[in-house]
């Protein structure tokens, strides 16, 4: 402010030195040398106040910009690394997906062949069952038989049969008699 004030003075003291005379070579003179002197302190406090602060902005925006670009460099990095991975994991899944229709189709068609061969060993279980049912249950024809043949024979002989004799032929009878279910 104070500068300011300072030039108004030293602009108003050459206006009223000029005077009413034709064109005064000396006011332009002093008009010159007072414009000069205004512009070196100008140029001086410019450059010992504002140099320091234009120097300032200059270095920070150097460093921001500085700052920025690394920034960039490591976003790009980044990128790079992450479409690196990317494309990694795409042909990961890839090779997942392929690798768990092998692991199922192999479970599927361990399943399939163990469900075979329970079946398989189910149906021969059930077989000897059946087998022995059918020998259970002819044994028990067979017995009903001879145990009715037997009260036949006896009713008919009005149960005068010899023990030894009724062996014989119950025996006879168990080996002529064959039962199939």
């Amino acid at each position: 402010m104070i500068k300011v004030l300072l030039a108004i003075t030293l602009f108003t003291a050459t206006a009223s030195a000029a005077g009413d005379a034709g064109i005064p070579i000396a006011f332009i003179k002093l008009q010159i040398y007072n414009f000069v002197a205004f512009a070196l302190v100008v140029f001086f406090i410019s450059r010992s106040k504002i140099a320091p602060v234009y120097k300032k902005i200059k270095e920070d925006y150097i460093k921001e910009s500085e700052a920025a670009a690394r920034k960039l460099a490591d976003a790009k990095a980044r990128r790079d690394e992450l479409a690196h991975k990317l494309e990694n994991l795409e042909l990961g899944y890839q090779a997942a997906i392929e690798k768990a229709d092998l692991d199922a189709r192999a479970i599927y068609k361990s399943k399939v062949l163990d469900t075979k061969e329970s079946v398989a060993a189910m149906n021969k279980d059930l077989e000897s069952q059946i087998i022995s049912l059918k020998r259970s249950q002819s044994n028990e024809l067979k017995s009903l038989l001879m145990n009715k043949s037997i009260d036949e024979l006896k009713t008919d002989l009005n149960g005068d049969v010899d023990e030894a004799l009724l062996m014989q032929l119950q025996d006879k009878f168990v080996n002529t008699v064959d039962v199939r279910v």
